[in-house]
């Protein structure tokens, strides 16, 4: 996942210089303007349901997203997000990954800042993105190498990083074995 975001679709190459925190975004509006590049959300995956409209902006802050070209997207949007709006597989294309590193909310919709290895031109004809929670940046993804010391994240102490917890995480069959000697087998 993190070569996906560091290479350059367009060349085919691969820049690991700099950390993806520093790579300057696109800055792509999401709203129902009809001037607005991309004008629906899905999303999908374990908790979908539960989102609310409203809360749309922090649903999607920091997560992986898809960028699609709808087929035929209805011009007349009345919202952005409608969970029980179904994902257009069969009438889409897709045209690769973003992540949105940050949003701003306007009255009018989101302004996204977005890191894709697509070039401007694929980039020009999303009209749409799915947002599946199962997808996500590894943390090593996120830091910046060329910091000096590593009890930091941009200046900000570890302890003191929002929705990061980074206190001894284990993977699947990572903790200590327990060897149960005293059980009692049928035939013994």
């Amino acid at each position: 996942m993190i070569a996906y975001f560091h290479s350059h679709l367009d060349t085919q190459t691969w820049d690991f210089s700099t950390p993806l925190l520093a790579v300057p975004p696109y800055q792509v509006e999401l709203s129902t303007s009809t001037t607005s590049p991309l004008r629906r959300v899905y999303i999908s995956g374990e908790g979908s349901e539960s989102i609310r409209p409203q809360d749309l902006g922090l649903a999607l802050n920091g997560n992986i997203v898809t960028l699609i070209q709808e087929i035929d997207q209805d011009p007349n949007i009345e919202s952005l997000y409608d969970p029980s709006r179904p994902i257009p597989l069969d009438e889409s294309t897709f045209l690769g990954l973003a992540l949105i590193r940050g949003i701003r909310s306007t009255e009018e919709g989101h302004m996204l800042h977005l890191l894709t290895p697509l070039g401007e031109e694929s980039l020009g004809k999303a009209n749409a993105i799915i947002r599946n929670g199962a997808v996500e940046l590894p943390l090593p993804g996120m830091l910046d190498w060329r910091a000096p010391n590593n009890h930091e994240l941009v200046g900000v102490k570890w302890e003191d990083v929002p929705y990061l917890d980074v206190n001894g995480v284990v993977g699947v069959g990572g903790e200590r074995r327990r060897f149960r000697r005293n059980l009692m087998r049928k035939g013994m």
